[in-house]
């Protein structure tokens, strides 16, 4: 038997509370989670929880936008889209002017597709409920507009 067979088997048997205590106390260590993760597969829910708990949306970066995060949670196969317990939506830079705003349905679909979200953060950020033209790009803007019957009614249901 190779060693990497001896290692793999005595993974496996360790007991399940032993190694959620080995992966939380790793909660801060991104890079040893997601190693964590590919030990194996009993290993991946822990390593998941902490990887997943909280997803940060920031308007002014490519690549961790409102909808591109939208688009990672709706693609087939993603289970760490269920992980998720907190959602943050902020610019990485918050200069307190100018709001970037997102389409209130792109935001609708997102916590569809993330049913164990139980807070929700707003920084610096704009919902309008109007899909306009330019709704899947980021846009500057400078006024709030005042929010729809319809808006009011999705964030009354949010939160009840």
């Amino acid at each position: 038997m190779s060693s990497a067979m001896l290692v793999a088997s005595t993974v496996r048997g360790l007991p399940g509370e032993l190694v959620d205590q080995i992966i939380n106390f790793l909660y801060d260590d991104m890079n040893s989670l997601k190693a964590c993760a590919l030990v194996t597969k009993s290993w991946t829910p822990s390593s998941h929880y902490h990887l997943f708990s909280t997803v940060l949306c920031y308007p002014d970066t490519p690549g961790r936008t409102v909808e591109e995060v939208l688009a990672w949670a709706s693609s087939e196969g993603t289970r760490a889209a269920l992980y998720v317990t907190t959602l943050v939506v902020q610019p990485r830079s918050l200069c307190h002017h100018p709001y970037y705003s997102f389409c209130m349905v792109d935001f609708g679909l997102l916590i569809m597709r993330m049913p164990n979200v139980r807070r929700v953060t707003f920084r610096e950020v704009v919902i309008h409920s109007h899909i306009s033209p330019t709704s899947t790009t980021i846009r500057h803007r400078t006024t709030h507009p005042m929010p729809s019957p319809t808006c009011s009614k999705f964030f009354r249901k949010l939160i009840s």
